[in-house]
């Protein structure tokens, strides 16, 4: 299974969900911003996950 590197436009705040990393210098479809990528920032694996646990 491939897994997913996560970029932001700087611009615009789009994120994107991409196997690779895209062309260098390839902007933003919506914005033609710079991409940033922020796969390190946002965690682990179970920050996307649903939750599981009934609370209630």
């Amino acid at each position: 299974m491939t897994r997913l590197r996560f970029f932001a436009c700087e611009a615009c705040e789009t994120v994107y969900a991409l196997p690779e990393s895209p062309a260098s210098g390839e902007p933003c479809a919506d914005c033609a911003g710079t991409l940033r990528e922020i796969t390190g920032a946002l965690g682990g694996d179970a920050y996307f996950a649903p939750n599981t646990i009934d609370d209630g």
